[in-house]
């Protein structure tokens, strides 16, 4: 079943009275409802969430973030709540910058314990009370985050195979920079040669 939109705004906004001191901020955008809550309030509204009968949210889909290089608030976690019964979705979004530390949700979803190891593996955000918060998807010796906006491209290290001692081997990455000159200019700006005709 899916709601209307005019439903769903009705849905918000009695949400937004029944908690009036969190600040709730809500978009309502194709059949799903967006929230925006102070990063302290986390485990409080996914327990509430996922307990309450009015919502019912028994899945936790997804956690994800984004990185906004300019903002104060420099990251965004993003939670994806779903309703099987009713077929919609919750959204919740917390901002944090890169010192600030977030709640982990792992007791109220057990799908959050590989979700924030990803989190934190990619973008570097700290999960509090984690029980096992390590890499998930680089390698161990891998340093740095790699979807950070200010991540280089090419990466810090580079992985190859030595042939004599057969063994792979990290080392920094260097950019061989002699065969990359090319030439730039256009044939259509070049000035036109005056044309001679010999006429005899």
């Amino acid at each position: 079943m899916f709601f209307k939109k005019f439903e769903l705004i009705h849905y918000s906004n009695y949400l937004i009275n029944i908690f009036p001191i969190f600040g709730l901020r809500i978009n309502v955008i194709n059949n799903n409802i967006f929230f925006c809550l102070p990063k302290n309030k986390i485990k409080l509204i996914l327990n509430l969430f996922k307990n309450h009968t009015l919502f019912n949210f028994k899945s936790l889909m997804d956690i994800f973030g984004n990185d906004l290089v300019s903002s104060s608030q420099r990251f965004n976690v993003v939670y994806c709540l779903l309703n099987c019964f009713l077929n919609y979705r919750f959204f919740i979004k917390i901002s944090c910058n890169k010192f600030e530390k977030i709640d982990s949700s792992m007791l109220i979803f057990n799908a959050a314990n590989w979700l924030e190891r990803e989190v934190w593996d990619m973008f570097g955000i700290f999960f509090n009370n984690h029980s096992d918060l390590r890499k998930i998807l680089t390698d161990y010796g891998f340093k740095g985050f790699p979807l950070r906006k200010d991540f280089p491209l090419v990466g810090y290290k580079q992985l190859r195979f030595d042939e004599i001692s057969q063994t792979l081997i990290y080392e920094p990455v260097v950019l061989a920079q002699k065969y990359r000159f090319f030439n730039l200019s256009s044939p259509w700006n070049k000035p036109l040669k005056p044309i001679i005709y010999n006429i005899i």
